[in-house]
């Protein structure tokens, strides 16, 4: 699987693909506001919300 598209300043949305059947498998998204800590550390702002997307992904359990 792919995963790609992070957009939106104040929000994110992150697209995991099967490239195979070219199919969307899950979508995560996030929305808030940027605040002056955001601005001046994006690196570190954009990392809190790719981990707040991946939280809601949906792990497959193992037998």
């Amino acid at each position: 699987m792919n995963l790609f598209s992070l957009q939106g300043a104040a929000g994110g949305d992150i697209d995991v693909i099967n490239p195979a059947r070219k199919q969307l498998v899950w979508e995560g998204i996030a929305e808030g506001v940027l605040n002056k800590q955001d601005i001046e550390q994006p690196r570190e702002s954009m990392a809190r919300v790719v981990n707040q997307i991946f939280g809601q992904y949906p792990v497959a359990r193992r037998q």
